[in-house]
């Protein structure tokens, strides 16, 4: 049982860390930064794409095509 409850905890902390990497993206994506034009902003978010998971990745490369 100590298994599962572990495994379990582990999948709950990689949401919880998935959730906060999503909300920075998004704060940045969301004109955080409205004096830097878009070719810096496009340009750090290709760079946490690169350093996130998969799935935040993916998350990232789908905010970085609105720029």
């Amino acid at each position: 049982m100590g298994y599962y409850q572990s495994n379990a905890a582990r999948k709950a902390e990689i949401a919880s860390q998935r959730l906060e990497q999503l909300d920075l993206i998004r704060r940045l994506s969301c004109k955080a930064f409205p004096r830097a034009d878009r070719s810096n902003i496009k340009l750090m978010l290709f760079i946490l794409g690169l350093l996130a998971d998969d799935d935040t990745g993916e998350e990232v490369f789908k905010i970085m095509r609105r720029f």
